[in-house]
């Protein structure tokens, strides 16, 4: 058993148990691992679960498709994801040394427990304070994130040093609606000094729910204070963004997938924040 109970920005408000989340590139999780079942000479594997990592950005490849695989039957492009099983094509699991497949499972770290020592700590109820999310000023901002010509795009738009596409006041606060198109993969979309909350997901993945915590559809990696957001193909995610700080002057942000080679194809804009 384990309980996430920290996200990007600090402590959440209360412990989370899941039995498993998804940690994208960029994203950071805080964990409790409770050992106190287990025996001396017992073993523990942390291991990155098999998932689909639904690599549906070509309009044309065979999982997009649905292209009939060499039995003469259409694989589906979210195979192994209700069971929790392998991507489809990837191996079960990767020997060190091996070539690692998108989605494979990969034994990252064993803990071997040769003594046990008691303890009476409890976790707290309550681990910190969340201020309530207030009502945005406008409607809420649109965010596409797609591909075209081999060029990853925000808003139809890729990254040039010296444009500003998105001008905010300081201080305002935003709702960003960011909708991840179906031929796409997913991005873990990551915005520079303004930290803001997730609100809801929709359109997600069946592979998602096992970890879903709440009605609004997020996982326990979309709570508290977030930099960094995972955007499944076909998902949309809404944040609250408040772009109140206490620097002088106008500031310039980035927003980008932290999947670095999709911002070096271009997937990044800057934000301006004027004074």
């Amino acid at each position: 058993m384990y309980a996430v109970i920290g996200t990007d920005g600090g402590l959440l408000e209360r412990p989370y148990p899941v039995k498993e989340a998804f940690l994208a590139p960029g994203e950071r999780l805080d964990v409790l691992l409770d050992l106190s079942s287990v025996t001396v000479g017992d073993a523990v594997t942390l291991q990155s679960l098999a998932f689909d990592p639904m690599h549906a950005e070509g309009s044309m490849s065979g999982m997009a498709m649905g292209a009939k695989d060499g039995k003469g039957d259409a694989p589906s492009p979210h195979a192994g994801m209700a069971m929790g099983g392998p991507a489809s094509g990837a191996p079960a699991a990767v020997s060190h040394g091996a070539m690692l497949g998108d989605g494979a499972a990969i034994e990252l770290l064993r803990i071997n427990v040769t003594s046990k020592t008691a303890y009476e700590q409890r976790v707290p109820a309550v681990l910190s304070t969340l201020p309530p999310v207030k009502a945005a000023d406008t409607k809420p901002r649109d965010f596409l994130l797609d591909l075209k010509d081999g060029r990853w795009r925000i808003n139809g738009e890729t990254f040039e040093m010296k444009e500003t596409p998105v001008t905010v006041q300081r201080g305002a606060r935003e709702i960003w609606e960011i909708r991840n198109n179906k031929a796409s993969m997913p991005h873990p979309m990551h915005l520079h000094g303004v930290p803001f909350r997730v609100l809801a997901r929709s359109g997600s993945p069946q592979q998602v729910e096992p970890g879903v915590v709440n009605e609004q559809g997020l996982t326990a990696a979309d709570l508290g204070w977030k930099d960094t957001v995972l955007l499944w193909p076909g998902e949309t995610a809404r944040l609250a963004v408040d772009f109140s700080h206490p620097y002088p002057g106008d500031q310039v942000y980035l927003f980008h997938c932290h999947n670095l080679e999709h911002e070096d194809q271009g997937m990044m804009i800057n934000i301006k924040v004027q004074a």
